[in-house]
């Protein structure tokens, strides 16, 4: 895939989500909130909350993580984020 031309997407957060198993997050800025119900992370724009059963972070580095457990939701909230 080539760049896109307005540089947007380039530094948005991009979400993979596994099922209800696991969800992969790249190009996010930092990490707010973890608890086994809950993981809120700080986006661009906003911030992204996982919510769930059981959630633990597998693995994190600088731009990317793995969250695994029971996820039944994710939301986008508004506020935060440049």
């Amino acid at each position: 895939m080539g760049k896109e031309k307005s540089g947007h997407a380039e530094r948005e957060s991009i979400l993979l989500l596994t099922g209800q198993l696991s969800l992969q997050a790249e190009n996010y800025r930092g990490i707010l909130e973890v608890t086994p119900e809950r993981i809120v992370l700080q986006a661009r724009r906003a911030q992204i909350a996982i919510l769930g059963q059981n959630l633990q972070m597998e693995y994190y580095a600088r731009e990317e993580l793995r969250i695994v457990g029971r996820i039944s939701r994710v939301e986008f909230l508004q506020g935060g984020g440049v």
